[in-house]
């Protein structure tokens, strides 16, 4: 037996199988519970510090907006100078350092009616403040979007991002536009500006850390990146991306996506691994703050608590496989001992020592079992051995029965050969080894034939001794030359006594005179026989009927008398021929048989007798025969073949 098949191996196969299956099912619950805690958490934290970010910018938002604003009123309602403008752009920059530089611009003719342009243009200059103007041909403003888009929508806006002159720092702009007023009716006169610069704003949004790679972002709602992670927040592929504003799109298409939701994922083509992505809009500008959370970097120690367990588990596997290999063992070795006995027995060692069992578990009682059925088996084959030897002595005793049963009766075609004015056949065929049937036939004198056939109730040994009997008897009867009823008469009287078993004989007795072809005959309850004369169809012979032999004292047998023509033929049998029964289980019959001869009658006798056997067999297909099949045939030529 392979030990693959084996009730150990299986045992262990499915005993680790299951746990390994529920520990890795547990475990992997495990993680994927902690994961989500702890994403949960990140998120969580990532809210609290971006809310107050927002509100952080907003403190700066909001005071910058409202003094572009009263800048803008004031210049809408008050005469305005040179001197005054500059006043009031010094005044801004020093009560605001967030404040990178303010502009004021008019519409042409609308400073100086003299003068086409006029752009006034103050910043911080390290310690200083600094004042620039800009002509039309230098710098033509009304071009930008800064002033457009205020002028045609007269409302304030945030600009593009954009580089200082001096190409150092990168500048937000907020225009507001500012109007002339006369009779109720108000004309655009010009744009003030304000730059921030976003250095504080980088700052600020840099502080926003996530474990050690996130980073946060400024956006506008255009998609523009207003800030810039700072370097070692993310991978080196992305500072490059990010060194160079030109080439920052990836961080702008983050920044598109975002808008559309306030929580996703990223590409993994476009950072290093799958990052979550949490977004917050600002109310006084239109400007989002986005945060990079690094999804893997946060459930690093979750994993590596979960590759952590695996391993333990895998350690564990092996423990668990090698000590429960270890109890399997010891416990189905009884099992394998008695496997082992079981096989040698069944090769034929029927002695085999069984092992012995201490135990009293399933083992122990089905050891136990085998004990006794090994007992009983043996037992069993020397009752058979010794069943066997006497079926052996019996069948060679039946067979000795048969032959001489086949002995008493005669067996030599033609039973007389010197005589040409008949034809006898006989043939006897057996369902068991002996028969009940029985046939003969012999002459009384020199003119007269005797013959018999019969068939005696029941099967097997006690019919062929009760046929033995009946045989001798009727032979003994009719050697002394009486007439019929006589024979049968006796030999009924003598088969009734002492008949315990209440068998019993049917027959058919008779006389043939060769010379004159008379056939007397007296039936003993038989089966009625078929006479045809000179080559016509058979018929049946209804006979006076009489009681079996064996049945009751007594009884007297009318006797029948016939004439034989030429070349006629009688027919005797036994009831195995036309009670012969097929598979559907229908019977030969009477009238089957007699059709059969009647095709049939030209053969030769023993020919005849062939064909009838081969004819029933047909009929019986695959059923076996269950009576004897007996046949007496009698063909008479007439006196004129003399000896």
């Amino acid at each position: 037996m392979s030990w693959r098949t084996s009730i150990s191996f299986r045992l262990n196969l499915y005993i680790l199988t299951g746990v390994a299956v529920i520990y890795f099912f547990v475990t992997y619950y495990n993680y994927r519970a902690s994961r989500k805690i702890v994403l949960q958490k990140t998120t969580e934290n990532v809210e609290q510090k971006i809310t107050i970010a927002v509100d952080n910018i907003e403190k700066v938002i909001i005071p910058l907006k409202n003094i572009a604003g009263s800048f803008s009123q004031l210049l809408s309602t008050l005469k305005y100078s040179e001197e005054g403008i500059i006043a009031v752009q010094k005044s801004i920059l020093r009560l605001n350092k967030n404040i990178y530089g303010c502009s004021v611009s008019f519409e042409p003719y609308k400073y100086n009616k003299d003068s086409l342009y006029f752009f006034l243009y103050a910043y911080h200059s390290g310690n200083e403040f600094a004042f620039r103007y800009f002509d039309g041909t230098e710098y033509p403003y009304f071009d930008f979007e800064w002033y457009k888009i205020p002028k045609e929508t007269h409302q304030p806006v945030w600009a593009e991002i954009c580089e200082d002159e001096n190409q150092e720092n990168y500048l937000i702009t907020y225009s507001v536009p500012f109007f002339e007023t006369a009779d109720d009716s108000s004309e655009f006169t010009g744009v003030i500006t304000v730059d921030i610069d976003n250095n504080w704003l980088n700052e600020m949004i840099n502080k926003i850390r996530v474990l050690e790679s996130g980073f946060g972002i400024l956006f506008s709602s255009e998609g523009e990146l207003l800030t810039r992670p700072a370097e070692g927040t993310v991978s080196d592929n992305l500072i490059d991306l990010l060194k160079n504003h030109n080439d920052s799109s990836h961080l702008e298409n983050m920044a598109v996506k975002m808008l559309n939701g306030t929580n996703m994922f990223l590409p993994k083509k476009e950072f290093d691994g799958i990052n979550a992505a949490y977004i917050a809009p600002l109310k006084s500008a239109p400007w989002y703050i986005g945060m990079v959370i690094p999804v893997n970097e946060a459930v690093t120690d979750i994993k590596e608590l979960f590759f952590l367990n695996l391993g333990i588990g895998i350690l564990g596997f092996a423990l668990l496989g090698f000590l429960i290999a270890l109890l399997t063992r010891r416990l189905t070795r009884p099992l394998t001992e008695l496997t082992d006995a079981s096989r040698l027995i069944y090769k034929g060692n029927y002695s085999t020592e069984l092992p012995e069992t201490n135990r009293n578990d399933e083992v122990a009682q089905l050891t136990k079992s085998f004990v006794a059925m090994q007992e009983r088996m043996n037992r069993y084959i020397k009752n058979f051995r010794l069943t066997l030897e006497e079926k052996r002595n019996l069948e060679h005793e039946l067979k000795i029965a048969s032959h001489i049963q086949a002995n008493m009766i005669p067996n030599q075609f033609p039973p007389f050969p010197e005589y040409r004015q008949f034809e006898l056949y006989s043939k006897m065929f057996p369902a068991k080894g002996v028969a009940g049937d029985f046939y003969d036939y012999f002459f009384v004198n020199a003119d007269t034939l005797f013959f018999t056939i019969g068939d005696v109730s029941g099967k097997g040994v006690p019919a062929a001794l009760f046929m033995v009997k009946a045989i001798t008897l009727l032979k003994r009867e009719a050697l002394a030359d009486v007439s019929l009823n006589e024979i049968l008469f006796n030999v009924n009287n003598l088969l009734t006594k002492n008949n315990d078993t209440s068998m019993f004989v049917t027959a058919i007795c008779g006389y043939l005179n060769i010379r004159t072809g008379k056939v007397r005959l007296a039936d003993a309850g038989h089966t009625y026989p078929l006479l045809s004369n000179t080559h016509n169809s058979f018929e049946y012979i209804t006979l006076n009927k009489n009681v079996p032999l064996g049945v009751k004292e007594n009884t007297q047998y009318a006797e029948n008398e016939i004439t034989l023509k030429k070349r006629s033929t009688l027919i005797f049998y036994t009831d195995g021929i036309i009670e012969a029964s097929n598979l559907k289980g229908e019977m030969y019959s009477a009238e089957r048989f007699k059709n059969l001869l009647s095709d049939q009658n030209d053969h030769k006798l023993t020919e005849l007798a062939r064909i009838i056997r081969i004819s029933i067999e047909d009929f019986m297909y695959e059923v076996n025969q269950t009576d004897d099949i007996t046949v007496l045939m009698l063909r008479y030529f007439g006196s004129n073949h003399e000896n």
